[in-house]
């Protein structure tokens, strides 16, 4: 979660954390934090607690449009971290394809309604792993 924070500096230099600042919210987060009846439970609410206390501390100081940006980027990390994001499919959404695709054996079958860049957008959707 730290280096989402400091991630921040490259949009506005104002926007500067320090690892005391988030210590000293971790500490908080584990005093005040639900104890939970077996260990894996109280790190779930250790987990829980800390991660939206922190988030709400950092857009106390955000500009409003930079807030749905920080909250993209820590969902980003979030899922990264659960292992449960796809990079491939991630940076497919955020840059689109990077080549186009022409392949003579899949013509668009839509050609009336679904533009040639639409049809080759879809056929590079395809080539990624699990798809």
């Amino acid at each position: 979660l730290f280096f989402c924070l400091s991630e921040l500096m490259v949009i506005d230099p104002m926007y500067q954390f320090s690892l005391q600042w988030f210590q000293q919210l971790a500490s908080m987060g584990v005093a005040n934090a639900e104890q939970g009846d077996s260990p894996g439970a109280r790190l779930d609410h250790l987990i829980n607690y800390i991660t939206y206390s922190i988030y709400q501390s950092v857009c106390r100081g955000l500009f409003e449009k930079h807030k749905m940006l920080f909250s993209f980027a820590l969902a980003l990390r979030l899922l990264e971290g659960a292992d449960m994001l796809n990079v491939e499919e991630c940076r497919f959404l955020l840059t689109g394809p990077t080549s186009d695709i022409k392949d003579a054996n899949l013509s668009n079958p839509a050609a009336s309604w679904l533009s040639d860049k639409a049809w080759s957008d879809i056929l590079s959707l395809t080539q990624l792993k699990g798809m």
